[in-house]
This record gives structure tokens, sequence and C-alpha cells, in this order.
């Protein structure tokens, strides 16, 4: 979460000085010393104030979460929660509007700024007879996955089977991404809840 100190008047000056810096993630003001009125303007993420001899100080707390996705904020700003390092905005759940939060992304391995590169299962091919299916989903190079299958959706949370398991391998990129592939011969056809899991 973002703190502003409240702005006080502690005295006019004449004198002016102060500068803005910024990168893609945060715009950081100084105002001190400026020579025009008394005020200040602000917006949900920044506190600009004037003629104020001490300026304005924002921070960051170390362990704040302001979008409440489970990495903190200095972490997402840094990139330091992913591997390859990777900013996301502190202020987003999802930073790449996947439907995954970034916390969820960070787990899994995949790019939180890429919303092409999430855990999930791509298609399902089955076979006439219904008893040979066939499932593959995107993967990273050198994680470990199970494939679970259980009659309904919520059985999936409480009494799933595990139907496959492995370790991906042969990924390209910075994120090793690479695709992976199950067949689940245990089931018949009305058994079609599936789950992939990565520790």
């Amino acid at each position: 979460m973002l703190y502003a100190q409240t702005p006080t008047e502690t005295r006019r000056v004449i004198d002016g000085g102060g500068g803005v810096a910024s990168n893609s993630m945060f715009i950081a003001y100084a105002s001190f010393h400026q020579p025009a009125p008394v005020g200040f303007t602000s917006n949900s993420e920044v506190l600009l104030s004037t003629g104020f001899f001490q300026s304005d100080t924002m921070t960051l707390g170390r362990d704040s979460d302001a979008d409440g996705d489970g990495v903190n904020d200095w972490d997402e700003l840094l990139g330091r929660a992913s591997d390859p390092v990777t900013p996301t905005s502190p202020l987003l759940l999802d930073t790449d509007g996947d439907g995954a939060s970034d916390a969820q992304e960070v787990a899994a391995g995949t790019n939180p700024t890429d919303p092409s590169q999430l855990l999930r299962i791509w298609f399902i091919l089955e076979d006439p007879s219904g008893d040979v299916v066939d499932i593959r989903w995107t993967a990273r190079e050198g994680r470990s996955y199970k494939l679970l299958c259980a009659e309904s959706a919520a059985a999936l949370r409480t009494n799933a089977t595990v139907v496959a398991e492995g370790i991906a391998t042969d990924g390209i990129g910075p994120w090793q991404t690479t695709m992976m592939s199950a067949t689940n011969t245990m089931f018949s056809s009305e058994k079609k809840y599936y789950q992939i899991q990565t520790p």
C-alpha cells in the first residue's frame, strides 16, 4: 500500500527546486522550495504538493500487498518473485489479465505479464470409444506435473486420482515453455474432470 505524509505548511519560500523521476511502474515527484501557492493535487497513486519548505514523502511498505494477490509490493515492483525477474503491477491482482493472479503464476512458474503463458489444459482429444483421452497443457522445463482426474469438479478437490505425472523437457525461450501431454486410459468417458498440479 502506498502511504503519503499529510501535507503541512511549515513556511513559505522564494527559491524553487524539485523534479520528477519515473519508470514503467511509478512516477516519483520531489517538490520543495517551490515558488508557488500552497496546495496539493492527488490521484489514487500520487500526491503532488507545492509551496512547502519540506517536501512530502511517499514510501512503500516492505510487507504491503496493495492488490491482495499474495506477492508483496516490493517484490512485484522489483520483479524478484518470478524467475526470470519480471516486474508486475502492485496495483493489479492479475497484471496480464489472463484470469490467474500474479501469485498463482509465480507458484506455477508462468509469466505473469503474458496472457498466453498460463498453467491450463489447452485441449482434450478423445477417441470414438471414449476410453482413451489425450490431455495437453503448457508447461515449464524442469517442473514436475501431475494430471488429476475425477467424476466431478468438487471431487477434484477431495477425491481425485493421479492418472499421469512427469517432468517437462525441451522448453524454449526465457521462460522455458513447452507442451506436455498425457493419455488417460484408466477411466471411461463419463469421468472428464481434469486438473493439472505443479509443486
